[in-house]
């Protein structure tokens, strides 16, 4: 039974589905004890037939969210930060290792496996979506 519950969790809190845009594959990479920051990795799919942009984001875990894109400039890999997010009608966004991220800076406590991070997406045009993001440990 406890498996099926783990299973159910698992499934639910990866898979967001809103009107406007369905997250998947959403998590919070777990960090080491005494590290601040971290990353959030995701894909957003767009359901409408106009453009949505996200401009922000938040968590009471955190001091701060922001959008960031690793690049290779000049064989130097580079970290900066998006104003936006932009997802086109009917497309998909992967916010994933070595490319587009959510950058959570600033930990308020402690992030550990399984634990759920509350995150809001925050709307051009100022409306929010809120999500629970589970805590995964990655292995490399």
């Amino acid at each position: 039974m406890k498996y099926f519950i783990g299973f159910y969790l698992t499934f639910f809190f990866s898979t967001f589905s809103y009107a406007e845009l369905t997250i998947t594959q959403a998590h919070v990479r777990a960090i080491p004890p005494g590290q601040k920051a971290s990353v959030a990795y995701m894909t957003l799919t767009n359901n409408t037939a106009q453009d949505v942009v996200i401009s922000g984001a938040n968590s009471p875990f955190f001091m701060s969210i922001n959008l960031h894109r690793t690049a290779n400039i000049d064989g130097v890999m580079t970290m900066r930060a998006q104003p936006e997010l932009r997802i086109e009608p009917n497309q998909s966004v992967t916010l994933a290792p070595g490319g587009l991220h959510w950058m959570l800076m600033g930990l308020k406590g402690a992030l550990k496996p399984s634990a759920e991070v509350p995150i809001s997406l925050i709307f051009a045009d100022g409306s929010e979506q809120k999500l629970h993001v589970i805590v995964k440990t990655i292995v490399n």
